[in-house]
C-alpha cells in the first residue's frame, strides 16, 4: 500500500478511486488506522490518497468508533500536516473528527495543534485555526487565544512580518480566522471580546487600526473586514468611539487614496449593520463625509454618498445643510 500511494499520485487516479471505494466499504476504521500507524501513511509522496480515504471513513463512522481510535486519529492528523502541503485536506480530516466529538476532544486537538506553531509550522497552525473558526463559530471561541494573533499582527511592519515568517505566509490567514471569530462573537453578544474589561477588544482595535493604514490592499483590506466585525462585537458608544476615530483617521489619510477608500467602506458597512445603535457617532462622521464628497476618486465619492444616505435613513434627517 505504501508504494501504491505514490503510484496513484503519478496518474493512476482511476485505480486509486476504485481501491479507495473498496477500502471504505469493507475495511473498518480501526483496522485502517492501524495500517496507517504501521507505516502505510508513508513518509514521502502520495500521502494525500490515504488521507482522503481516512476522511471518508471518519465521515461514515459513528461517535463510538471515532472515540475508540481518537488518540491514533489525532496522531495521524498531526503527521499528515508534516507530510503534505495540502493543509486544506488535513483540515478536512480535522473537521471530520471534531464534528463527531465533544468539547473535551476539541481541546485535545487544539493543544496538539499548538505543537505545529512551536515547530515553526505556522502556515499549518493558522490554516487549521482559521478553519476551526469558520466551521465551529462560537463553539471554538473558548479555545481561541488572542495572544498568538497579536504576535502576528504586531510584527507586521512595512510590508513584511519581521522574524521567522514572511507576512504573506500567514498574516492574511490569521486575519481570515480572526474575522470569522469576531463575527461569531458578534452573534454571541461580544462575550469573547468584552471579557476582562474589553481586553481583547482594545488589543485588537489598536493593531487592526494600524493595519488599516499600513497594510496595503490585501492586509489592509482584511484588517478592514475585521474592524467591521469587531464593531458588531461591541455594545456601547464607549467601545465604538475609539473604533470610529480609527476609521475617520483612515478616511482622512492624505498620503493614500486607497486607505481613504478602505476607511469609508468600513464606515458604510458598520452604519448599515449597526444602524440606530451607531447614531450617536454620526455627527463626528459628517465633516469627514463632506470632504470625501469632494474627492477626485469617483469610487470614494460614491461610498461617501452611500454613507450619507444610510445616515439620513437612520436619523430621519436631511443632511444637505450639514454638507454644504
Amino acid at each position: 500500500l505504501q508504494e501504491g500511494w505514490v503510484g496513484w499520485d503519478e496518474g493512476e487516479e482511476e485505480g486509486a478511486e476504485e481501491l479507495s471505494d473498496v477500502m471504505v466499504d469493507n475495511v473498518g476504521l480501526r483496522n485502517f488506522v492501524g495500517v496507517l500507524e504501521r507505516g502505510a501513511l508513508g513518509n514521502g509522496g502520495g500521502v494525500e490518497v490515504p488521507i482522503g480515504v481516512l476522511i471518508r471513513m471518519v465521515d461514515r463512522a459513528g461517535k463510538t468508533d471515532i472515540e475508540g481510535s481518537f488518540g491514533s486519529l489525532v496522531d495521524l492528523l498531526m503527521k499528515s500536516f508534516t507530510l503534505t502541503e495540502d493543509t486544506e485536506l488535513c483540515n478536512d480530516l480535522m473537521i471530520g473528527i471534531v464534528m463527531k466529538m465533544g468539547d473535551k476532544h476539541l481541546r485535545i486537538i487544539v493543544k496538539r495543534l499548538e505543537s505545529l506553531r512551536k515547530a515553526d509550522d505556522e502556515k499549518a497552525f493558522w490554516s487549521a485555526t482559521a478553519r476551526l473558526n469558520r466551521e465551529l463559530k462560537s463553539i471554538f471561541l473558548p479555545c481561541y487565544k488572542v495572544e498568538p494573533v497579536m504576535e502576528i499582527l504586531s510584527a507586521f511592519k512595512g510590508g513584511k512580518k519581521r522574524g521567522r515568517v514572511e507576512k504573506d505566509d500567514v498574516i492574511e490567514t490569521v486575519l481570515e480566522g480572526l474575522d470569522h471569530a469576531l463575527r461569531a462573537d458578534g452573534h454571541n453578544e461580544g462575550a469573547w471580546c468584552q471579557a476582562e474589561d474589553n481586553r481583547r477588544y482594545k488589543l485588537l482595535l489598536e493593531e487592526l487600526g494600524r493595519l488599516l493604514l499600513e497594510g496595503g490592499d490585501e492586509v489592509g483590506g482584511a484588517a478592514g473586514k475585521c474592524l467591521v466585525s469587531l464593531a458588531s462585537a461591541g455594545s456601547s458608544d464607549l467601545m465604538w468611539k475609539p473604533l470610529n476615530f480609527a476609521l475617520l483617521e483612515a478616511c482622512g489619510f492624505e498620503e493614500d487614496a486607497a486607505v481613504r477608500k478602505r476607511g469609508v467602506k468600513c464606515l458604510k458597512e458598520i452604519l448599515e449593520t449597526l444602524g440606530e445603535e451607531y447614531s450617536s457617532l454620526i455627527p463626528e462622521c459628517v465633516p469627514v463625509f463632506a470632504e470625501l464628497l469632494e474627492e477626485d476618486d469617483g469610487e470614494i465619492r460614491t461610498l461617501a454618498r452611500e454613507c450619507v444616505r444610510v445616515c439620513e435613513e437612520v436619523t430621519g434627517e436631511d443632511f444637505k445643510e450639514y454638507l454644504a
